[in-house]
This record gives C-alpha cells, structure tokens and sequence, in this order.
C-alpha cells in the first residue's frame, strides 16, 4: 500500500513541475509590433494583471479569454495556432528575484521603460527580459537603492557573486580593485569603499592624513566630493 502511494505521489509531483516548465510556443502566431504600433494598443490592456502584479514569478500572459474581447476566438484559430491541436497555457518561471510590477507603474514608468524593443517585435519567441544595465538606470544609488538583495534573493544561487568572493576576499580585494575597479562598481558603489578605508589607507584619492586638511580642497572643488559622498555624509561631522 505504501508503495503504491508513494507511485502516485511521484505522478503527481512529476505532473506539477511539468507544468511549470516553459511551455512550447512555436505554434503562436503573434506580433507585438501590430497591436502596439499599428493598433495602437497599451500594453496594459493585454496584460492587465500587471498593474497589480508583486511577484517576478507572475505570469502576466493574458489569457485567450482576453483575446476573446477583441477577436473571435470560436472561429479562426489558424491565425493565431499554427497547430491549433497543440494549444497550450505559457508562462515563464523566475526564480529568486524580487520584482513588483506594480510598485514600477505606480512610478509612472512606462512598460517600453525596461521592455526596450517590444514594441517592434513580429513574433512571441525574442525575449524582452531587461538586463541589469537597464536596471541600474534607475537603481544607481540615488534615484533609487542599489542594494543587490533589493532584487536578488540568493545571490550564490544566481552566480551574482564571483569566485573570488572567497573567505581570503577581505584580505586580498585591494589589489584586484586596483587592478579593475570599474568591475568593481557594477555592484558597488564608489562610496561603498569609503565605509571602511575612510582616513585608515594610503589611496590615491584619500592619503593618510586627509582627514586634516579636506578643508582646503573641498573648498578648491566641492563637486569632486560629490562623486563618492553626499551633502549627508558632511552633515555627520559638521552638522
């Protein structure tokens, strides 16, 4: 008995991550590029569970019911099956990352804001998932935070954090800094490097004993400063 009910369990397991695999979608006919250019369609008409959406995991592809409001989805399927046997629910499984749609639209962004180039497209196979780039747009520490765990759960998991991020990390990152420090600041920020070295080693932008005589070259070019340190970093020491 137990065996059998351990077969069926594994039925079912088995049956629930096929369904959250990608499914196939090379039977839809599809083109963004008509109903957005052409039609001049918003994007939130189609996909309406957008504006409420908290989850990267969502799926905000619209169901056929939606395309029922404006096409006859009873008559006509070759137009947008190709194989019209081999009809299937799609979607797209996230995993560990933190995205709300709905805090973005609440901002008045615009979809085509990080959906670069969709509104172009002719078929529903080229991905319009932004890259980072895009992200750090906004997210550049001041717009808006720049926290790697403000997006990303397991950053191990997801291969965001390099190989040389070792337990010796702390002892040797001087020298690679130096070496590429534009690598660098694709995750941090110049002022991250600050929190630690600030006045206790000898750098090229801060030597030792700076904190004495940072007067004098504030006043020579203040906007210097402002590359690394806010008006509230001053405000700590000086009121």
């Amino acid at each position: 008995m137990k065996r059998i009910f351990g077969i069926i369990l594994v039925v079912i397991l088995i049956s629930f991550c096929s369904s959250l695999v990608k499914k196939d979608t090379s039977h839809l006919i599809f083109s963004h590029n008509k109903h957005i250019e052409e039609m001049g369609l918003e994007c939130v008409f189609c996909h309406d569970k957008a504006s409420n959406s908290e989850k990267a995991e969502d799926v905000l592809i619209p169901e056929m019911s939606k395309c029922g409001e404006c096409h006859d989805i009873k008559s006509g399927c070759e137009k947008c099956h190709s194989d019209p046997s081999n009809v299937v629910k799609i979607g797209q499984i996230i995993e560990n990352i933190v995205f709300s749609h709905k805090n973005h639209l609440k901002r008045g962004l615009e979809c085509l804001s990080c959906h670069k180039g969709i509104n172009k497209a002719k078929d529903v196979f080229t991905k319009h998932i932004p890259e980072m780039e895009r992200c750090f747009e906004c997210h550049d520490g001041k717009k808006a935070p720049q926290r790697c765990k403000l997006c990303h759960i397991n950053l191990k998991k997801t291969g965001l954090i390099p190989k040389n991020h070792d337990s010796f990390w702390r002892d040797s990152h001087g020298l690679i800094a130096r070496t590429n420090e534009n690598e660098c600041y694709e995750c941090h920020s110049k002022g991250r490097c600050a929190k630690c070295h600030e006045g206790r080693i000898e750098t090229d932008v801060h030597p030792r004993g700076f904190k004495f005589e940072h007067g004098i070259k504030v006043s020579a070019d203040p906007k210097s400063c402002n590359v690394c340190h806010s008006l509230e970093f001053c405000k700590k020491c000086h009121g």
